[in-house]
């Protein structure tokens, strides 16, 4: 087993190269060129199956392609390096072209004057021999050519595909701080609107008082305690929530009721971003309608890798970006991550739904 991993990797390892991949390119050419070369001399591709002859000069000629794959790769390698900034520009094609094709032919001028000096063999019809030189002459050129538009096309998509990954890594960073700056607004938003509320219930009820700093507390501390994490355990999540609702009641009283419907073995078997249902429950409390006579009653549950927060009401216009702007963030928290908060309206029954999803521990 271990045996066929080490073989696995070294197999990887050396496909992966540019030192395998370039030789074989230079093959596959040399042969394509061969027969192109064979069809311009005699119309046919007959003389491939002359095997002496492609044997005694065939292999200079194989040495010429991979020289230039060689060639062309390094060249372009070293103006990647040049033009970093900007591996696509119109300047960096404007140098590298003229430098490339002159060096490139160069390079083959050089061997085909070793492959006339070295290799060919002087015939009686020299007018034939020196139209067969000529196409050798002009072939190599158009190969040579073709080598640097296939390795540029190639470099070209590469550089496309690692420039989208690097915008996505942006935008996800950029995501990712707008969400903390975020997060960073509620928290002093909501010590505030707690502090208010205290601040009546220690004349009214000191013992209701008590336990509201109790809550508070473990609340703000959470909040603290999340906000470096890009993921939070959903029971964390849930528990935040409790203290929450029980800050949030004392000062809607009976207007509000939430109701947890949550399994202990679906709260440890997933992961939510942090503030997730702080933003969810600020958004519905602001966006609906509630009174003594019609409460809002919110129901969390969870299903299919899904929270679902689950509530009826008359859904009302939100005038400012305080409640829109955090739940927007957050949807573009989650977007980042190619995934959706979803919302369900029901004008007729006035039932509400707001589906956030979930990610489960096992990565699964």
């Amino acid at each position: 087993m271990l045996q066929s991993k080490i073989e696995i990797n070294v197999v990887k390892k050396i496909t992966g190269s540019v030192h395998f991949w370039l030789p074989i390119s230079g093959i596959v050419f040399f042969f394509l060129f061969l027969a192109s070369l064979a069809f311009i001399n005699t119309g046919s591709f007959r003389p491939l199956l002359d095997v002496h002859s492609i044997i005694r000069e065939g292999f200079f000629l194989l040495v010429d392609m991979v020289t230039s794959m060689y060639f062309v790769y390094y060249s372009i390698q070293f103006f990647n390096k040049k033009f970093a900034a900007n591996t696509l520009s119109i300047k960096r094609y404007a140098i590298e072209i003229p430098v490339v094709f002159l060096g490139g032919f160069a390079l083959k001028s050089i061997f085909y004057f070793l492959f006339v000096k070295l290799i060919v063999i002087p015939e009686a019809n020299t007018e034939s021999l020196e139209m067969r030189l000529r196409n050798l002459l002009a072939m190599t050129h158009t190969y040579l050519m073709l080598t640097y538009v296939v390795i540029t096309g190639f470099n070209s998509f590469k550089s496309m595909e690692q420039r989208k990954t690097q915008v996505s890594r942006l935008e996800k960073e950029y995501a990712q701080s707008r969400f903390e700056a975020l997060q960073n607004q509620l928290n002093p938003h909501f010590l505030f609107n707690s502090l208010s509320i205290l601040s009546s219930l220690v004349q009214i009820n000191a013992d209701i008082a008590e336990q509201f700093i109790e809550k508070l507390s473990k609340t703000y501390r959470y909040l603290l305690d999340q906000r470096e994490k890009e993921w939070v355990p959903l029971k964390d999540e849930i528990a935040f929530l409790k203290n929450y609702i029980f800050l949030i009641q004392q000062r809607y009283a009976d207007k509000l009721f939430l109701d947890i419907n949550v399994h202990h073995d679906e709260s440890i078997a997933y992961s939510i971003i942090p503030n997730t249902f702080l933003v969810i429950m600020e958004y519905i409390i602001n966006k609906t309608s509630m009174s003594v006579l019609n409460p809002l009653h919110i129901v969390v549950s969870v299903s299919e890798k899904k929270a679902l927060f689950s509530y009826t009401g008359q859904v009302k216009e939100i005038s400012g970006n305080g409640v829109l702007q955090p739940f927007q963030q957050l949807e573009n928290r989650y977007a980042q991550i190619n995934k959706k908060i979803e919302l369900y309206t029901n004008t007729n029954t006035l039932e509400n739904f707001i589906v956030i999803p979930l990610i489960k521990n096992n990565n699964e």
